[in-house]
């Protein structure tokens, strides 16, 4: 049996991390390897994260944590414990 999840971002780190890199949503876009307009409707609260968002955080982003960006259910932290 699968078990789905309704993952969510934590968009004031994504911001966070955004604004320390100094970056803009194009460039944080082309990290990630999505669409500049996919970034600013996340940053808005306007779109959930697909696939391609979470791949791309995970293979090309090593320095964000991703303990702190994904957020699983309810604001529960994806890899709280207990």
């Amino acid at each position: 049996m699968e078990q789905v999840f309704d993952v969510k971002i934590n968009v004031d780190y994504l911001k966070k991390y955004k604004d320390k890199k100094n970056l803009t949503n194009k460039e944080l876009a082309d990290l990630i390897g999505v669409h500049e307009s996919t970034i600013s409707r996340i940053l808005n609260g306007k779109k959930g994260v697909g696939y391609k968002f979470i791949v791309g955080v995970f293979y090309r982003l090593d320095d964000l944590d991703v303990k702190k960006l994904f957020v699983l259910n309810d604001k529960k932290n994806v890899y709280a414990e207990g």
